[in-house]
Formats: C-alpha cells, sequence, structure tokens
C-alpha cells in the first residue's frame, strides 16, 4: 500500500487516509514494539472524528476554518506516522536480510572499525538536538491597482502554515479576513523540536483558503446585517418579516450547504537544513505551487518568506566531560606540568580551573582549549614515568598543540572518547555550535481555565451613557464608508484603562430623610 505524506490538498488527504486500514497499521505499530507511536496514531485517529462531527454541526465561518484546519493537520500526522512505521518495518527487514547473508561482513566491519581512532570517530553518530522556529512572516505581492489605489482585488483569505521535522508536526495560528489591506502576514507563534538530528529537513508549508470571490452579503460585516435586522421592526411588521424571513432564510441556507465546507489548500512550501541555521531572523525562499486548484486559493505570495531557525546541539548545553586534568605549560622554552587542575568540556571548549571551586563561582578559567571539527585528539609522545597517561590535542594545520595527562588509563580514554565525540558533533552542525543559543520549552498556548477575578462582576463593570455610542458609530459607518473600508480587517484593541467606579445613584425618594425633633 502507498502512503503518501505530501498532503497537497484536504481532498487527497482525506481520500488517502480513508482507504487505509487503521487496523493494518496498529499491527504493524505493535509488531514493532512503538506503543508510543501507536499511542499518537489512535489519539490522532479520535481527533479527526471529533473534528468531522465538529464540522458538520459548525455554522458560523470562523468555527468552520478552525474545524477544517485541525482536521487537515490530524489528517497530516496520520500519514506522517504511518510513513514513519512502513520506513522502520522495511529497514527492520532489511537488516533481518543481511543477517541472513552470513558473518563474513560481520568480520570485514570488525576489522575495518579497528583501524584507528579516525574511522572509529567517523562511525560515531552525532548528538541531538532542539530546533527552534520564530519571527514567521509572509509578505505579499498586491498590485499597485489593488493595494495603493485600494480598488480591484475584494478576495479575503484564511492562512495558517504547517512546520513539519519528522513526524513531529505543528501548525500555527489561524490569521482570517486578510485581503489588500495587508502588506504581509505575521505569525506570533513559537515552535520548538526536540531530539532533532543535524541531518533535519524542515519543510514549511503555507495553506491558504479564498474566503469570499466578490461583494456579497456574506463578505460585509455582521454588523450590517444587523442593522437591516434594526431597520425592519421600524417599517412595519408585513415588511419587516418578509426582510427577517429573507435574511435567516439566507443564512440558513449558507450555513446547511456541504458544499461550502472551506477546504484549506497548499500554496507555497520550503525545505530548510542545518545549513539555514541563524540566530537571527532570515529571508528564505518559498517554492509556490502551480497547479490550477492552488492557483484559485492563491495569496498573491512575494515568493519569500522570513523565520528565526535556531538551533541548541545538546553538546553545547551540557557537561560532556570533566575531572581532574594536568596540564603542560612551556615557559622560557621548558616543559613544566601543573598538576591536579580541574578539567571541564563544555560549549565547544575545553576550560581548566585551579580547584572544582573556582568553576562553581563562575571564576575565568587559567587556560582554554578550542575544540572544533578541524581538531585532531591523539595519543601524545610526551608520555613519561611521572605523566603515562597523556593527550595531544592539536589543529589539522598543526599551528598550536596542547598535552594533557589524565590520573589513569580509564580516565585517559574517557577525555579521548569525550572529545572525539565533540568533534564529531561540530562537523555535523556546522554553524549551529558556534551560534547556539539557549532553547526554552514553550508553553502550550491554550487558554487558561482559572479566572483571575477575585471580586464580583458588578463592581468591575463600568456603566456610562454612552455605551452605545460606540456601535451607533459603527453600524453608521457601514452606510458611509466605502466597500473597501468595510472589508477592511478591524483589530482588538485591548482597554488598557482602570475600570471606573459605577455611578450609580440612588433616587432622592428612596433615601431616607431625618427629622429634626
Amino acid at each position: 500500500m502507498r502512503l503518501w505524506s505530501g498532503s497537497k490538498n484536504m481532498d487527497n488527504t482525506t481520500d488517502i487516509v480513508e482507504d487505509l486500514d487503521i487496523f493494518y497499521v496498529r499491527q504493524l505499530a505493535i509488531s514493532l514494539q512503538d506503543y508510543e507511536l501507536q499511542r499518537k496514531i489512535d489519539l490522532e485517529i479520535k481527533m479527526r472524528e471529533g473534528t468531522r462531527k465538529l464540522l458538520a454541526a459548525c455554522n458560523r465561518e470562523l468555527h468552520l476554518l478552525e474545524a477544517a484546519k485541525a482536521l487537515l493537520v490530524s489528517n497530516t500526522r496520520v500519514l506522517a506516522y504511518m510513513s514513519e512505521l512502513q520506513r522502520r518495518k522495511t529497514a527492520q527487514y532489511v537488516q533481518e536480510k543481511n543477517k541472513k547473508k552470513g558473518s563474513s561482513r560481520g568480520v570485514s566491519a570488525s576489522s575495518g572499525s579497528s583501524e584507528g581512532s579516525g574511522s572509529e570517530c567517523g562511525s560515531r553518530p552525532a548528538c541531538k538536538g532542539k530546533i527552534a522556529v520564530s519571527d514567521i512572516r509572509i509578505p505579499l505581492f498586491w498590485k499597485d491597482v489593488d493595494h495603493i489605489k485600494n480598488r480591484g482585488d475584494h478576495h479575503r483569505y484564511a492562512i495558517f502554515c504547517l512546520l513539519k521535522i519528522g513526524t513531529e508536526i505543528n501548525s500555527t495560528q489561524l490569521v482570517t479576513n486578510v485581503d489588500r489591506t495587508a502588506t504581509d502576514v505575521t505569525f506570533e507563534d513559537s515552535f520548538v523540536f526536540e531530539n532533532v538530528s543535524p541531518d533535519f529537513q524542515f519543510t514549511f508549508e503555507v495553506y491558504s483558503y479564498n474566503l469570499h470571490d466578490d461583494m456579497t452579503m456574506a463578505s460585509t460585516p455582521q454588523k450590517l446585517r444587523r442593522k437591516i435586522n434594526s431597520f425592519s421592526n421600524s417599517v412595519g411588521k408585513t415588511v419587516g418579516r418578509k426582510l427577517q424571513g429573507s435574511l435567516s432564510t439566507g443564512s440558513s441556507e449558507e450555513s446547511a450547504n456541504p458544499e461550502e465546507t472551506p477546504r484549506f489548500r497548499l500554496v507555497a512550501q520550503a525545505n530548510l537544513t542545518v545549513d539555514d541555521i541563524n540566530p537571527v531572523t532570515k529571508t528564505h525562499d518559498l517554492s509556490l505551487e502551480t497547479d490550477d486548484t492552488a492557483r484559485s486559493h492563491c495569496l498573491p505570495l512575494f515568493g519569500n518568506f522570513c523565520c528565526r531557525l535556531a538551533a541548541q546541539p545538546s553538546c553545547m548545553a551540557q557537561i560532556l566531560c570533566q575531572g581532574i586534568l594536568h596540564l603542560q605549560e612551556n615557559q622560557a622554552g621548558l616543559a613544566n606540568w601543573r598538576r591536579n587542575l580541574w578539567g571541564v568540556l563544555r560549549d565547544g571548549h575545553l576550560k581548566v580551573w585551579d580547584k572544582a571551586e573556582d568553576m562553581s563561582i563562575n571564576a575565568d578559567p587559567i587556560h582554554t582549549i578550542p575544540v572544533s571539527k578541524d581538531t585532531v585528539v591523539s595519543l601524545s609522545t610526551e608520555s613519561s614515568a611521572t605523566n603515562p597517561h597523556v593527550l595531544e590535542v592539536s589543529r589539522q594545520e598543526g599551528e598550536e598543540r596542547h598535552h594533557l595527562a589524565a590520573e589513569s588509563q580509564g580516565e585517559l580514554e574517557r577525555w579521548r572518547s569525550s572529545l572525539e565525540q565533540l568533534i564529531v558533533d561540530q562537523g555535523a552542525w556546522l554553524d549551529a555550535c558556534h551560534t547556539s543559543v539557549d532553547i526554552l520549552a514553550t508553553e502550550p498556548r491554550r487558554p487558561s481555565m482559572d479566572s483571575d477575578r477575585t471580586g464580583s462582576l458588578y463592581d468591575e463593570m463600568s456603566i456610562s451613557t454612552d455605551l452605545t455610542s460606540q456601535d451607533e458609530s459603527d453600524d453608521e459607518s457601514v452606510f458611509t464608508d466605502s466597500p473597501a473600508m468595510n472589508l477592511r480587517p478591524r483589530p482588538l484593541v485591548a482597554n488598557t484603562k482602570t475600570f471606573k467606579k459605577p455611578i450609580f445613584t440612588i433616587p432622592k425618594i428612596l433615601v431616607r430623610r431625618e427629622t429634626n425633633v
């Protein structure tokens, strides 16, 4: 069975997921003893079923868009999990097939692995790390007649993005009412991918949906409909019933029509690797989709997007090795050994202090040896009776050499293994080791269910005589503003002023009057 992980549009994704044998996939996960992946598949299948029921019951446009987005994300995750299961099953089959061919390959492999430290170092797997994505911005390319002269294209779009590394798939927030007045689309989301290999491929996909194609009642604000309802109440019962009946009928037909279910289309995508890691925001190219379905839903994209793709390899976030070392120093051409120093391998450097307490109080090290992908670690010829376990750390150019002595052969192998592992990590993560940043786990973007209210809602309300002035001005602006202004998205501005005290006053007739006796 062919598993497709592209998910170019919601129609193909839904059809493929529907045709897959879920029972077969679960049995495949059980045979591989990957219960965590099986749990994820079961969770996404339940999410799909619940989202479909919600999609059938929704009658508001925003709810329909959110449900359609959630369904697409769940389908994409299910396909990614199934593809990963198939890949692991294929790898397991190939491994078992190679074992049956005899022990000749095993003998040659063991002899090849013992040829020297260079081949041993090259066979080491590189460490994993964290990848953080933030500051996502997609510029738009409107025509001058649309954006500057404010006429022409009256389309409005809904847009969101998928971010994928392996089987880990995240989605940005949904941005709606994107029209010709917007110069770019900005997402304030931040994402962190855990346990990422240095050979990762970060896929960035942009999905769009054309909300309305023309100047219809559906593209006008809801306050226009409320204004007509209030107007119909003042022109008479007969005319009012007809107007209200026609509006309610049109609204119910619009929400009940299953053909108008939002279907997001993949309009652009990009693939980034370890070479694109940078601690600052950079611009990357977008590959625009050229098929007819994507073109009809496509925003006028500029062909680029901006994001901050930062990395934190695990070799730069933890101490790799620490212990007692002896350091050789050259003074006036004479080799002098400083004994019983405290060495720590971290942040791409081997730092040495006089004692461990100096490191704990953040004192400056007395000596620092940088370690990069060009560093060479070997057994030194400077060994003597007093220092039999000596390592030589140098660069391939051989300009500077450092000699370190360990307390025992076991300590020597431990330091050598840690240094060689760091060299492999430096070569795999490239510049990400030099531009590593601290990445913290992001909190889930879910509204808190805890209320911050400590008193009565009555005490926090501010009642004044001009409560409806703002609504009335907005309603009147529907008939006075141009159609383009009516389509302009109006931001919700939070009121930063403090609550006013209630202005309730007690009528004089209810005030108890005291009379002088």
